[in-house]
């Protein structure tokens, strides 16, 4: 028994100066959080047709937020999950980083928040969420086509071109 108290004590003398040789250990430090959603402020949406497309444009106040986009089988309410009643046989749903609304809660966005188009390809938009950074805008077609998206600075907008 000597022997394995002896040998526990060497072992834990060793570790104890292995520990106290060895760099502190710190945490590594926080990265600085990405721009808040509140940085951008959708401030209006914009329509029209070209030759081949039509094109729905998002205008934000601030720096182009970070989006992606989705075919959906119908537009939904992210509040309620009810239907978005949009004209249409396809949608799609922008999902932005941003929000139509400012930090006390004043619409950003004095435009419709839903709006039917008589556009050749594109039938309209709703806007079907707004909430903590949340913004989602659905576009509706007649027919199934595809689409590009771009973000554009100067100023900062993200356009949706909806081709033949």
């Amino acid at each position: 028994m000597a022997l394995a108290t002896r040998s526990a004590a060497v072992l834990g003398t060793a570790l104890f100066a292995f520990a106290a040789l060895a760099p502190a250990a710190h945490a590594a430090p926080t990265p600085s959080p990405a721009p808040a959603a509140a940085d951008s402020y959708l401030t209006n949406i914009e329509w029209g047709s070209h030759p081949g497309y039509d094109r729905v444009q998002l205008d934000f106040g601030g720096p182009v937020p970070a989006f992606g986009v989705t075919r959906v089988s119908e537009l939904t309410n992210c509040g309620s999950g009810k239907p978005v009643s949009l004209p249409g046989t396809e949608f799609i749903e922008v999902n932005v980083g941003a929000s139509a609304h400012d930090e006390n809660g004043n619409s950003t966005f004095p435009g419709a928040w839903q709006k039917v188009l008589s556009l050749p390809f594109v039938t309209g938009y709703a806007i079907t969420c707004d909430f903590e950074g949340d913004l989602r805008v659905g576009v509706g077609f007649r027919g199934h086509h595809t689409f590009t998206t771009s973000p554009q600075s100067g100023p900062s907008r993200i356009a949706i071109d909806v081709k033949a």
